[in-house]
């Protein structure tokens, strides 16, 4: 039993660093897509943005690398005053490369003037990088024709930061939505680690939000943060 439990937490561990790298590469190839282009076209204003981009992704790289060294010592979360279009902003322009090679289209929009908020930069990047490349791996599992789309919306209504993420994918079932905030739970088979939707809550979680789920199979599903600005973790002293 015992070493059961230990190739359990091994298993659980090389999972989450297999989920972590594989978002930091989605970056560096979003990076990578936009200089690349930007040369071909001579178009300087992308490839600054593509290096800037990549420059952003290494940083992140090395956090990581320090987070997972210090793992056993427990992540907290790093709040400091953020612009929540921002963190939307970026994500998708890390994913634009991908969504074009699977054909998806993918916007973002902002709903009238957000503030800043005490926000974990880096974890809300972390939920919407998850909950993007769902989205996108969704409408790639659709069997519709027609070109399918994701959607970021970032709001604030009613002292409520939303970032709603939605697609037109291939959608999920009762059995299917009652499982996604599972461990190791996936629809990707090898391909996926079961880990981002769980990771997606606990960070929503610790700045005192939630996470909701609407989905109807065949039609797209589309993912909720709600967090409530009186709810917002106070700024990290050292942030």
């Amino acid at each position: 039993k015992l070493e059961a439990e230990r190739l359990a937490a091994v298993g659980q561990t090389v999972a989450g660093l297999a989920h972590g790298v594989k978002n930091l590469l989605t970056g560096l190839e979003g990076g990578m897509y936009l200089m690349s282009t930007g040369l071909k076209k001579g178009n300087q204003k992308r490839i600054d943005n593509g290096w800037e981009m990549l420059s952003r992704n290494i940083e992140r790289v090395s956090k990581f690398v320090r987070d997972f060294l210090s793992y056993s010592k427990g992540r907290t979360i790093t709040v400091d005053v953020a612009d929540p279009v921002a963190v939307a902003q970026e994500v998708v322009s890390l994913y634009a490369a991908r969504a074009e090679e699977a054909g998806v289209e993918l916007t973002w929009s902002a709903d009238g003037e957000i503030a800043p908020a005490h926000l974990d930069y880096e974890g809300m990047h972390e939920c919407l990088t998850n909950l993007v490349g769902n989205a996108i791996d969704a409408c790639q599992m659709s069997e519709s024709a027609e070109t399918s789309h994701v959607h970021v919306c970032v709001s604030d209504r009613d002292g409520m930061i939303r970032y709603e993420v939605s697609d037109d994918g291939v959608g999920m079932d009762y059995e299917l939505k009652r499982k996604v905030f599972t461990t190791f739970f996936t629809t990707k088979g090898l391909g996926g680690t079961g880990l981002g939707l769980l990771t997606t809550r606990r960070i929503v979680q610790e700045h005192g939000g939630r996470v909701e789920l609407e989905s109807t199979p065949g039609e797209g599903s589309t993912f909720t943060i709600l967090l409530p600005r009186d709810r917002l973790p106070g700024q990290t002293p050292d942030a």
